[in-house]
């Protein structure tokens, strides 16, 4: 009695073999009779048989009469009638089901034997592979063997030695075929050049690009030339569009920004050395300077008032520029901490910076004095804003109170942390450095204060609902000494 394994997936029966394969589903003789009945097929006209499911079927042979569905080749033999229709021989092996190799089990639907190679089972394209690699004399991926030193080196190499380059007539390894690595890079960027330049419209448009590309080759290598070539096209392409053969400098600063000649600096230099283009510094300068003040004026604080703040003192910066009392890059300097001195007011939910917000800004860049002075005297006059620049006593005993805790932190972090007093010291001083706090008001927070230890491995002193971020490295210190009984603990 036989035994089969084979069943229908329309009626679900065992049969020994299948009258139709379709579509990925197999019917025995009595589900195609049913389901396949004679009628003419949609584009050549003959009668067969066709799926009564599919009102526009058509028939094997106009099936196969199409392209390739995955490559679009159009003569070819079939290899596979997928789900999707036909496809080649060498596209159907990315239709088979994947399987593991035999030797590193990986899934693959490319496995092959490699009979060459003594590889009689079928094995994946990696197993295939294991006795190929990077030649050591010509750096080509080839089969290698073993030299007279144990190098890996291809065959060609291994017999070939030494041979001339067909161009520039130097020694070169055998592997390397007909030119060398340099001669080979070399025509590849010539190549890539002649046929990018096609785009131009322009001989002339061409022709600077052409040159670039020559310019490039002796400025960065050949090989590096050919690879990073065509990604300079769009910029030449846009230089071509405005008409002229090289712009002149303002017109280019004009149409791609400082940032936009910042991200060309090869094509620029090429400008520059070969005398098509004059760069003037001062002119370049000066729109990095206005791209700069657009953004400061742009990220100025969401509030209207205070928008409307900054935009009336660039206008009134904008009039001293106008009159020749300042420069434009006086006028950056002084719109970026009118801006940070907003932004802090608007976080405290106010319509004009007070002294408070002045002070704090300064504490924490003393740098910008100078430069924020015009801002206050600006909102003194214009909005009677109580605001008054701190006298320069008081500027210089600020920095010599913070010299002096540098110093203080600096020594405290090496005594004994252990005591109760060494460390209520250091929260002090590092209290009143990191966070400005008044002495009387950096002792209480240590006195009253809990210490705790987060997960990033820093600590934060508690007091009065408020917490108080340690730097790491006196956080370290403060957790890894052991501590006695004391405030701050």
């Amino acid at each position: 009695m036989s035994t089969t394994t084979k069943r229908c997936d329309e009626c679900g029966r065992l049969t020994a073999n299948y009258q139709r394969v379709y579509r990925g589903s197999r019917y025995c003789g009595s589900c195609y009779a049913r389901v396949f009945q004679p009628r003419r097929c949609s584009r050549c006209n003959k009668i067969t048989r066709l799926h009564v499911g599919e009102p526009e079927a058509l028939c094997r042979q106009c099936e196969r009469d199409v392209p390739c569905v995955r490559c679009g080749k159009l003569s070819y033999s079939i290899g596979r009638i997928t789900p999707y229709g036909p496809v080649c021989n060498a596209c159907s092996v990315h239709f088979r089901e994947e399987r593991p190799c035999i030797r590193c089990g990986k899934l693959s639907r490319l496995l092959s034997r490699n009979l060459k190679a003594g590889i009689e089972e079928q094995v994946c394209p990696a197993c295939q592979r294991v006795d190929h690699g990077t030649c050591s004399r010509c750096r080509r991926s080839r089969q290698l063997l073993d030299d007279d030193h144990g190098r890996k080196v291809c065959k060609t190499c291994l017999e070939g030695g030494s041979i001339p380059c067909s161009q520039c007539n130097k020694p070169m390894p055998a592997g390397r075929g007909q030119r060398c690595e340099s001669c080979y890079w070399a025509g590849l960027a010539a190549k890539r050049a002649a046929t990018a330049s096609e785009v131009f419209p322009l001989r002339e448009h061409a022709e600077v690009f052409r040159d670039f590309a020559r310019w490039l080759c002796t400025e960065v290598g050949a090989q590096k030339a050919a690879v990073t070539l065509l990604k300079y096209l769009q910029f030449f392409v846009e230089v071509a569009s405005l008409g002229v053969k090289t712009p002149p400098y303002p017109e280019l600063l004009q149409y791609f920004s400082t940032m936009g000649l910042r991200r060309n600096l090869l094509p620029m230099r090429f400008f520059e050395l070969t005398s098509r283009v004059v760069v003037d510094e001062q002119q370049k300068q000066d729109a990095s300077d206005q791209r700069r003040i657009e953004a400061t004026l742009s990220g100025a604080p969401s509030a209207s008032c205070l928008r409307e703040l900054l935009h009336q003192y660039h206008g009134a910066l904008r009039r001293r520029l106008a009159a020749g009392k300042t420069s434009l890059r006086s006028v950056r300097l002084s719109l970026t901490p009118a801006a940070a001195l907003l932004t802090i007011a608007a976080e405290s939910g106010r319509s004009l910076p007070t002294q408070d917000d002045l002070l704090q800004y300064l504490s924490s860049t003393p740098g910008q004095w100078a430069a924020v002075t015009g801002f206050v005297n600006f909102l003194s006059v214009e909005h009677g804003a109580p605001l008054q620049m701190p006298a320069k006593t008081e500027r210089r005993s600020t920095f010599r109170l913070r010299r002096g805790l540098e110093r203080a932190i600096a020594k405290q972090l090496e005594s004994d942390l252990s005591e109760p007093a060494a460390r209520a010291a250091l929260l002090e001083s590092t209290l009143r450095y990191f966070h400005h706090m008044p002495a009387r008001v950096a002792k209480q927070a240590v006195a009253g204060g809990s210490l705790t230890a987060s997960t990033d491995g820093s600590a934060f002193v508690f007091h009065a609902g408020t917490s108080y971020r340690l730097p790491l490295e006196v956080s370290r210190r403060l957790l890894a000494s052991p501590v006695k009984s004391s405030a701050c603990s």
